[in-house]
């Protein structure tokens, strides 16, 4: 995930390079904010598509913890009804033999 990352940074520096190199080009003020208003109509879309695609992979780790700790708790659950049946029939036997 943090690959993605450096690479989410990487695309917006390179954006802001891009957006900085053609504003330094423009002819007018309306030119000017016309090529603002692209960069940042283009910055927008592009985080919202990387907030889904995080959002998307922490969905799916935060899937994976709760399946294993699902199965952490039902293995914890089982060993205990495990010891409590051994340890229920102790007693039974140890009464018997008197």
């Amino acid at each position: 995930m943090s690959a993605q990352g450096f690479e989410a940074a990487e695309q917006s520096v390179n954006a802001a390079l891009d957006f900085a190199q053609k504003l330094t080009q423009a002819k007018s003020v309306q030119e000017a904010m016309q090529l603002q208003s692209e960069y940042m109509k283009s910055q927008l879309a592009t985080m919202q598509q990387n907030a889904q695609e995080f959002g998307g992979k922490a969905q799916d780790v935060f899937k994976q913890a709760a399946e294993l700790a699902k199965s952490a708790v039902q293995g914890a659950v089982d060993q205990s009804h495990t010891s409590m049946e051994q340890g229920g029939e102790k007693p039974q036997n140890d009464r018997s033999r008197e």
